[in-house]
C-alpha cells in the first residue's frame, strides 16, 4: 500500500525500460496512483518514440485522472537499447539517477522537469549516454537516504559515496547493509519512509552479436 513502485520490463522493440517512481502520500490513494502509472506505462510499450514522449504520454494520463487533486509522482525512467549500446534517461523531479562504473566513476543525471500529474502540456527532455561494458545504473527513492543518523540527515552525498564503493560488486549486500544502518538509526518498527532500489548492471561478458539472452543483470 506504499507509494514507491519500480518496473523492469522490455518493450516490443527489445529495449529494457527501468523505472522507479515515488507517489506523493501513502496508503490506498498512493497505491492507486501507482497502479494508474503502471497501466499507462504498459500501454506505451509498443511505441517506437523517444523516451521523453512516453513520459509525456504517461503524464497526460495522470493529469486526466487526477484533474484537480493535489497529488503527483516523481519518476526516474531509463531505457537500455536492445543492442546494449545506449541509455536514455528522463528524470521528472526524482532524485538523481546514478551511472556507476567499475573504475569508480560516478555520473549523476539530475532532475530535468517537474513531477508527473501536475501539468498536462509539459514537454520533457531525455539524456542519452553511451554504455560501456563496466557500467551500471542505480535508481533509488528518497527513503534510502533521508533518514536521521545521530541527529543529522544521512543525506544524498553519503548514499552516492557508499554506492560507488559497494553497490557495483554486490547490490544485494549493499541493500542489506543499508537496511541495517537505517534500522540501527531509526529503531525497530516500520521505517519513516518507503525505500526502493533498482540496480542494473551490463554483463561485461556479453557479446552483443551472440544469440544469448542473458545480457543483463537486474
Amino acid at each position: 500500500m506504499g507509494g514507491d513502485h519500480l518496473e523492469a520490463i522490455y518493450d516490443t522493440s527489445g529495449n529494457l525500460i527501468l523505472t522507479v517512481i515515488d507517489v506523493m502520500g501513502k496508503g490506498v490513494s498512493a497505491a492507486m496512483l501507482a497502479a494508474i502509472f503502471r497501466t499507462a506505462l504498459h500501454l506505451n510499450l509498443d511505441k517506437a518514440v523517444p523516451l521523453a514522449e512516453i513520459v509525456e504520454s504517461i503524464n497526460r494520463v495522470l493529469c486526466s485522472q487526477l484533474e484537480k487533486m493535489s497529488m503527483f509522482i516523481t519518476c526516474a525512467m531509463a531505457r537500455v537499447s536492445a543492442d546494449l549500446k545506449t541509455l536514455e534517461v528522463v528524470n521528472s523531479s526524482h532524485c538523481p539517477v546514478l551511472i556507476l562504473n567499475r573504475s569508480g566513476k560516478v555520473t549523476e543525471i539530475e532532475p530535468g522537469g517537474p513531477p508527473l500529474g501536475l501539468f498536462s502540456r509539459l514537454r520533457y527532455e531525455h539524456q542519452t549516454i553511451d554504455l560501456n561494458p563496466d557500467d551500471a545504473v542505480l535508481i533509488v527513492t528518497d527513503g534510502l537516504y533521508e533518514w536521521q543518523d545521530c541527529g543529522k540527515w544521512w543525506g544524498w552525498e553519503n548514499l552516492k559515496d557508499a554506492a560507488a564503493r559497494h553497490a557495483f560488486d554486490d547490490p544485494e549486500e549493499f541493500w542489506n547493509r543499508m537496511q541495517i544502518r537505517i534500522r540501527e538509526s531509526e529503531g525497530e518498527g516500520p521505517p519513516a519512509d518507503d525505500q526502493t532500489m533498482l540496480f542494473w548492471k551490463l554483463n561485461p561478458e556479453h557479446d552483443p552479436d551472440s544469440d544469448s539472452d542473458t545480457d543483463t543483470k537486474i
